[in-house]
């Protein structure tokens, strides 16, 4: 009698709570500022996310950690690349912000895999 009772006092609370997995599936946050720019699943994804600030303004470096790829740099407010100051076939970059690491600022570690 008494699970009875329980559950005829439980009942309306529980069917009053929206089982729509729509509204009711969390919304993971990004593991890292722009990281929905990147295929976290594909081979090449980011393995390293530092976060520095530069000529004002905050940026991310994303480093790949593989095979010749540029380590490159995003404007984190609009996730717009900036350039890539090492990396690629020569490992200096893509030429457009050499003096990178001598004028930013590193911040902190956003993801490190």
């Amino acid at each position: 009698m008494y699970r009875f009772a329980v559950l005829a006092v439980l009942a309306p609370t529980l069917m009053a709570v929206d089982c729509d997995p729509a509204t009711t599936t969390p919304v993971e946050p990004e593991l890292f500022p722009c990281e929905g720019n990147f295929d976290m699943s594909e081979a090449g994804h980011p393995v390293l996310v530092n976060l520095y600030s530069w000529n004002g303004e905050e940026h991310i470096v994303v480093d790949k950690g593989c095979c010749d790829q540029y380590i490159d740099v995003y404007e984190t407010a609009t996730c717009t690349f900036v350039c890539a100051p090492e990396g690629g076939l020569t490992a200096f970059g893509d030429g457009r912000c050499p003096t990178f690491y001598d004028e930013a600022t590193f911040l902190e570690t956003a993801y490190q895999e």
